[in-house]
């Protein structure tokens, strides 16, 4: 079966404004909370939905029109973790996409999304010698005029960041730092020039 989200184009035109791709919102169903990241670089859109105190997690590709195909949820998994079902409850991953929609948010936040809420979504995507430096963001590296090389982490940096801001981080040589030290991780800000 196929959804179509009616109330996604603010989100994704607030997201853009912000000069970002990426964003992060929570919603809560039956007294569970999840945690969405929807994705606009990904090709097609990626939502992806996890819970925090549950070990359920999916990714939902979003094609033209906003359209998904509701299979790619673990309706049964979904059931389990609600307390509800389809004879009770009439519950369903029709239904279940529709609260989303009419809960997103309209505006996307000025921050960054901390890639630690999505990495393991993205970790696939990333080489072995990226992955090996670590996801804990710990700052921008500037070389605009420091004579310390060019801009580098441009691909990790659209993965975990989103391509407007590697797209700013090339035309600025600006690079980003990461570690596999918590300790050392830095808030994550836009790189300005």
């Amino acid at each position: 079966m196929r959804f179509r989200f009616q109330n996604l184009s603010p989100l994704c035109t607030s997201i853009r404004h912000n000069r970002k791709s990426i964003e992060q919102f929570e919603i809560v169903y039956n007294q569970v909370k999840f945690d969405c990241i929807l994705d606009l670089d990904s090709n097609p859109f990626e939502l992806m939905i996890g819970t925090h105190n549950h070990n359920f997690a999916c990714i939902l590709h979003l094609f033209p029109g906003f359209i998904l195909d509701t299979n790619e949820i673990d309706f049964r998994k979904l059931c389990e973790i609600l307390n509800l079902n389809y004879s009770e409850n009439h519950f369903t991953s029709f239904a279940f996409l529709k609260y989303i929609d009419g809960h997103l948010p309209h505006h996307a936040s000025p921050q960054l999304v901390d890639p630690k809420y999505f990495v393991h979504f993205k970790k696939s995507e990333l080489s072995v010698s990226e992955q090996e430096e670590g996801f804990f963001f710990c700052g921008w590296l500037r070389h605009k005029g420091m004579n310390n090389g060019h801009v580098r982490n441009l691909h990790k940096t659209q993965v975990l960041l989103g391509k407007p801001v590697a797209d700013f981080c090339e035309k600025h040589d600006i690079s980003s730092k990461w570690t596999t030290d918590a300790s050392k991780s830095t808030p994550l800000t836009f790189p300005e020039d």
